[in-house]
């Protein structure tokens, strides 16, 4: 039986088909918000989920070619559903594809790269029974190596990745960004309500600039 989907509104006319496997967040609008791509700049956002990102990034005004990738059946057909609403000014191309094999025509091109990735280390939590939910939270088909080749393949030379972890990654991650050529250059906490940091906004660009 199909997951029961409701709508969100973005403003701007736009809005978000949800499901209970693939929701609107609170990480995703940070991510969103920290990210901030100029208005003419060309982006692209890995494990796109139902799309939350690349249209929060249109109901912003961004104008420049957004790309949006997902490898999951269900996400997909989310995010293609929420990329043909004609409420959206400029069209967002999505490719379901597998981050560790993407085209190489991709290459080279994005000013921006953005993902908010599978917070937990395969062996470090309870996997979830259904595939998607599996893959969302949980490190089944990219790890931080996987993401970070991936972004500083698609990044243009002058290009950033921005990208949100728990602070628990934060050496992980570190690490395969210097594996990939990236260092970080921009970091911001987000605390819970109870005052404790729970999740970790990072920048980062090529270490050779």
């Amino acid at each position: 039986m199909p997951l029961q989907s409701r709508t969100e509104q973005l403003g701007g006319g736009l809005i978000c088909r949800c499901d209970a496997v693939h929701p609107l967040t609170q990480d995703a609008v940070f991510l969103a918000s920290f990210a901030a791509p100029q208005p003419q700049e060309t982006v692209c956002d890995l494990g796109t989920g139902n799309g939350i990102i690349p249209l929060l990034w249109r109901a912003e005004g961004l104008e420049g070619a957004i790309t949006a990738v997902e490898l999951m059946p269900q996400a997909a057909a989310l995010a293609r559903e929420n990329f043909s609403q004609g409420a959206l000014k400029a069209p967002i191309l999505l490719l379901q594809e597998d981050l560790r094999r993407l085209p190489e025509r991709f290459f080279a091109t994005f000013d921006l790269v953005c993902m908010n990735p599978p917070f937990f280390a395969l062996d470090s939590a309870r996997k979830s029974p259904n595939t998607e939910r599996a893959a969302a939270r949980s490190e089944v088909f990219c790890t931080p190596q996987d993401v970070c080749r991936a972004a500083a393949e698609l990044l243009k030379p002058t290009g950033r990745f921005c990208f949100c972890i728990p602070p628990a990654r934060l050496e992980d991650y570190r690490a395969a960004l210097a594996q990939s050529g990236l260092t970080m250059v921009r970091k911001q906490l987000q605390s819970s309500a109870c005052g404790a940091p729970y999740l970790v906004l990072l920048e980062a660009k090529r270490s050779n600039l």
